[in-house]
């Protein structure tokens, strides 16, 4: 009994790998309450928001004034446990919009409150990923527009994001649980892709398409793990996005459009901005073709980006890109009802219509997620049919054009059968009497 007794009193037993951290937020001791000032200075100074919140969160379940220090390994353990994009979601979004016992309050609409939590999922997602872009200037402004819609989702904001971007807070997690068992997510000594301001895709766009495309078009086969699409490995494991085709460099047409983005197998993102502020992307999981039937697998996806991102429509069978038939309407048409699409590019690609309103084109860019070896394809396809064109320029025609009856038909029709014969007819004596 004694035995029993002794056993009872001993200190439950911790998680080793949480012993570091919990060692530095409680002075090193096992039976000391955590230091709020430590715990919060643990964390770096952008996540300090979320340091206060997680330490009320840990408060709250030690039933006092203070977190006891096994209060706060049980919270933790229980946090880096989570592993589904919706546990992330209503872990983050309870921790922010929480009521007096910790669980999600639907009446709380701080769009600030949304914004600082957004912005430092974008933030953390872009520095621990292989990826920089030049132009950052709007990327406040679109957090903002982000945070504006969740919120006005009101308790339905969980919902919401599960739809249209389940994995907004995959990275975050992630590099939680790294920071409290001593694991880095930053990625050291890898090359870093850097998108150039020119560019249509910006980090905020990025981000929220790296959160809500499958599996297709994300950089590795296990979403949980992935850091960036853009991000380059040594192994073919790995995806990165590659730009193929922009309006801004290529030009604005369908001969442009098709030359660069045909031949690769792979999938692609097209991305469209339009003069009434309207920008899409257009996801598409199969190799790009022309004709007069619908493709496409079941991970195509069309996404309204701006003014308000959501997805719009996704499924198979959803694209039509047709140039060549005068039986059908021609340009590229997006949705699988053919009596309402849901996006039409016509005009030789220069107008859009979108929920029956027509506009204008401004840009458009297309992203391979294919890796090297859809690129590499790409590649030797174009140089293959650029021999052959080179080859058949070459052909030499059948005998001798001075003994070929053809000539001699130019002669009788009164045409010159060559510029040579006309410029020595021109330039002969009698010509100009």
């Amino acid at each position: 009994m004694g035995a029993t007794s002794s056993s009872q009193s001993e200190p439950p037993r911790e998680d080793e790998k949480f012993t570091s951290f919990l060692n530095a937020v409680c002075d090193g001791e096992q039976n000391v309450d955590v230091n709020r000032d430590k715990f919060v200075a643990f964390f770096p100074k952008e996540a300090g928001g979320l340091a206060k919140r997680l330490l009320q969160r840990i408060t709250s379940k030690s039933g006092g004034a203070t977190a006891s220090r096994t209060t706060c390994h049980d919270t933790i353990q229980e946090i880096t446990r989570l592993t589904t994009a919706g546990a992330h979601i209503k872990l983050y979004l309870g921790l922010y919009y929480a009521s007096v016992d910790g669980e999600l309050d639907s009446e709380a609409s701080s769009s600030i409150d949304c914004h600082d939590l957004l912005k430092l999922a974008h933030s953390l997602q872009c520095k621990t990923s292989a990826v920089s872009f030049e132009n950052v200037t709007e990327d406040d402004e679109l957090l903002k527009a982000l945070a504006a819609t969740i919120v006005n989702q009101g308790d339905q904001r969980v919902e919401w994001i599960c739809q249209n971007c389940s994995d907004i807070f995959t990275a975050l997690h992630t590099w939680l649980t790294g920071l409290v068992t001593g694991i880095s997510g930053l990625q050291v000594g890898v090359d870093v892709e850097v998108i150039p301001s020119s560019s249509l895709l910006n980090s905020v766009w990025w981000w929220l398409l790296s959160s809500t495309l499958p599996s297709p078009f994300s950089q590795s086969l296990n979403r949980s793990q992935s850091t960036s699409p853009l991000e380059k490995s040594s192994s073919d494991t790995r995806q990165f996005w590659t730009s193929l085709y922009s309006s801004n460099e290529h030009g604005l047409s369908v001969n442009r459009f098709q030359h660069h983005i045909f031949d690769y197998r792979g999938p692609t993102i097209l991305l469209i901005t339009c003069d009434d502020g309207h920008c899409f992307a257009l996801a598409v999981d199969t190799e790009w073709r022309e004709g007069t039937t619908p493709w496409g697998k079941e991970s195509c996806c069309l996404i309204e980006v701006s003014p308000d991102y959501r997805i719009a429509e996704e499924g198979s069978q959803m694209v039509l890109f047709n140039e060549k038939s005068r039986n059908i309407p021609r340009g590229l048409f997006i949705g699988r009802d053919k009596t309402r699409y849901s996006l039409k590019i016509t005009d030789g690609l220069q107008q859009a219509e979108f929920n029956g309103k027509t506009t204008n084109v401004i840009d458009m860019e297309v992203w391979g997620c294919g890796g090297a070896g859809a690129s590499s394809h790409q590649a030797d396809q174009k140089k293959r049919e650029k021999k052959d064109a080179e080859r058949h320029a070459k052909v030499k025609l059948p005998g001798k054009w001075e003994e070929n009856p053809d000539r001699l038909l130019l002669q009788w029709g009164g045409a010159s059968p060559s510029y040579q014969d006309q410029f020595r007819a021109e330039m002969a004596p009698d010509a100009s009497s």
